[in-house]
C-alpha cells in the first residue's frame, strides 16, 4: 500500500468522525457520506507490534541473546532452503522441518520489507539494521516455499461490526437460528446482474483465495445485522426509560442499518457466485446482544455500544475498505464494493453525530460518565484489535509479493495483511484516539491500559 493510498484512506474515516479539523484532514459533518480529500498532511505512523520468534533456546527477555538465536535459525533456515531446492538436485521440500523454516524466512523478508519502506517514507521507529539477505533471496526461494505454505484461505475478512464486549462477561452464545447461511439466491441474482454470464475471471489460485475471503465477508456483514437490531432496540428501550429520542434522522437511519448489512452480505456472496462459488456457509455465532446490567444509567450502556460498533469498529472499516477501493481498478467489481463503503460511512458517521448528545445528556446527570467509559474502551480497544487481527493474516503476505497487491489481487479486493494491520493501527491511533479525546474521553490511556480481561 503507497503512501497516497494509506493516508487518503485515513482521511477519509476522519472526515466522519466530526473532529477533521483536528486531524489535518479537512471536511466537518455537514455532507452525507464523505470520500478522501484530495490533499492530506503525512504524520508518522506507529507499526503493529512485532512477531517475535520465542524458543528455549534463547531467554526472550534477553535481547542479545534473543537476535543472536534469531539470526543463527535464520542462517540455517537459508541454508536448509537452499539445500532442499539446489538446481541440481530438484527435491519437494521432503524435509518435515522444511514449512517451518520457509515460514520463518517468509517472516523476515515481511520484517525487511515492511522497515524498508518506512526508511523510503521517512518514518521512523524501524529496525535499526535491516536483516540482511533472507529478503534479496526470497524470490529465489519463494516459489518452492509458497508450494509448501499454500495459502488459500481467507484474507482480510473484519468487516460488519461485531457484537460488542461486556465488562461482566464474555459472549452469551446462542443457538443460531440457522445452522447454515444459505444466500445462493439472492447473490447468484446479484452476480448475473452485475458481472454477466461470464461472471469474475480469474486464475484457478486468485479465484480460490478470493472466493475464501468474499465468503468470509459475506457471513460478518450478514450476521452484523443482528448487531444494528440489537442497537436499535436499545435506542427504543432508551426512549421509552429515559425519553431520550434520536431526531427522525438519525432514527430512521439506525433502523435501516440492518438491512444494509444483510444485503451486503448478498453481495458479497455474488462475488463468491461470481467466482464459481456458492454462497453458502456455516452462519455466524448469534451473540446475544450486550445489555450492560452494570452500568449506571441506560444512557451510559447505550454509549458503551454506540462506542465500541459505529465510532471504533465500523470506523476502522471504513479506512480498510477505503484502501481496498483506492487500490482497485474502475469496473463492476469496484462499483460493488463502492455501494458498500458507502453504507460503511454512514454507518460510523451516524454514531459520530449522536456520541455529543448522548455525552451531554449523561454527564449531566454523571460528572463520572466519562471515566467509566475509558474503563469500558479499555475492554472494547483489546475485542477490537483481537478481531481485526484474527480477519488480517499476516502468513497470507509471504507469498503474495510485498507492498502493493498484483493487479489481479487487487482486482478481486485480495489486500496485503501486514499492511492493513498497519492501516488498522493507524486509525485507531491517528483517527479514533484524537476524535475521542476531543469528546473528553480518556482514549488513549484507554488504548494503552487494553485488556481482554
Amino acid at each position: 500500500m503507497n503512501t497516497e493510498t494509506f493516508e487518503r484512506a485515513l482521511a477519509a474515516a476522519a472526515r466522519l468522525t466530526c473532529c477533521a479539523a483536528l486531524l489535518g484532514a479537512g471536511g466537518s459533518c455537514r455532507g452525507g457520506h464523505s470520500d478522501a480529500p484530495d490533499d492530506v498532511s503525512e504524520h508518522s505512523v506507529k507499526p503493529p507490534p512485532a512477531v517475535v520468534v520465542e524458543s528455549s533456546a534463547a531467554d526472550p527477555n534477553n535481547a542479545e541473546q534473543l537476535a543472536a538465536y534469531r539470526t543463527s535459525r535464520l542462517d540455517a533456515c537459508a541454508a536448509m532452503i537452499d539445500q532442499e531446492f539446489a538446481p541440481s538436485d530438484m527435491k519437494r521440500g521432503e524435509n518435515p522441518e522444511l514449512a517451518d523454516c520457509c515460514a520463518l524466512v517468509g517472516e523476515a523478508q515481511q520484517v525487511y520489507w515492511e522497515d524498508r519502506r518506512k526508511r523510503e517514507e521517512g518514518i521512523k521507529g524501524g529496525l535499526d539494521e535491516p536483516v540482511p539477505g533472507y529478503a534479496e533471496g526470497w524470490m529465489m526461494r519463494g516459489y518452492h516455499c509458497c508450494q509448501i505454505n499454500a495459502w488459500d484461505g481467507p484474507e482480510c475478512t473484519p468487516w460488519g461490526p461485531p457484537t460488542p464486549p461486556s465488562l461482566e462477561r464474555g459472549h452469551e452464545q446462542r443457538s443460531p437460528r440457522a445452522s447454515v447461511l444459505d444466500l445462493r439466491v439472492a447473490a447468484s441474482e446479484q452476480a448475473r446482474l452485475r458481472f454477466g454470464p461470464a461472471g469474475l475471471r480469474a486464475s484457478p489460485a486468485l479465484a480460490r483465495r478470493a472466493r475464501a475471503t468474499w465468503l468470509g465477508r459475506m457471513i460478518n456483514e450478514h450476521g452484523s445485522a443482528e448487531v444494528f437490531e440489537g442497537l436499535a432496540a436499545q435506542f427504543d428501550a432508551l426512549e421509552r426509560s429515559e425519553g431520550f429520542r434520536l431526531d427522525a434522522r438519525a432514527r430512521g437511519r439506525l433502523q435501516g442499518f440492518a438491512a444494509e448489512e444483510r444485503r451486503h452480505g448478498a453481495l458479497c456472496g455474488a462475488v463468491v457466485e461470481g467466482l464459481g462459488g456458492r454462497a453458502r456457509a456455516p452462519a455466524k455465532a448469534d451473540e446475544s446482544f450486550p445489555a450492560h446490567p452494570d452500568a449506571r444509567t441506560p444512557i451510559e450502556a447505550a454509549l458503551r455500544n454506540v462506542l465500541s460498533i459505529a465510532c471504533v469498529a465500523e470506523t476502522v472499516a471504513v479506512a480498510l475498505i477505503g484502501a481496498e477501493r483506492l487500490t482497485m481498478p474502475e469496473g463492476p467489481l469496484r462499483g460493488l464494493l463502492t455501494e458498500i463503503y458507502a453504507d460503511e460511512c454512514g454507518h460510523a458517521n451516524w454514531g459520530w453525530r449522536v456520541l455529543p448528545d448522548l455525552l451531554a445528556r449523561g454527564s449531566a446527570e454523571d460528572p463520572q460518565l466519562r471515566a467509566r467509559l475509558g474503563v469500558y474502551l479499555r475492554r472494547a480497544f483489546a475485542e477490537l484489535e483481537h478481531h481485526e487481527l484474527a480477519h488480517l493474516p499476516v502468513r497470507a503476505t509471504s507469498c503474495a509479493g510485498v507492498g502493493e497487491p498484483s493487479t489481479g489481487e487487487a482486482a478481486l479486493g485480495l489486500c496485503e495483511g501486514s499492511e492493513a494491520r498497519r492501516l488498522f493501527y493507524a486509525t485507531v491511533e491517528r483517527v479514533i484516539l484524537p476524535a475521542l479525546e476531543h469528546h473528553g474521553l480518556p482514549a488513549r490511556a484507554a488504548w494503552r491500559e487494553r485488556a481482554l480481561a
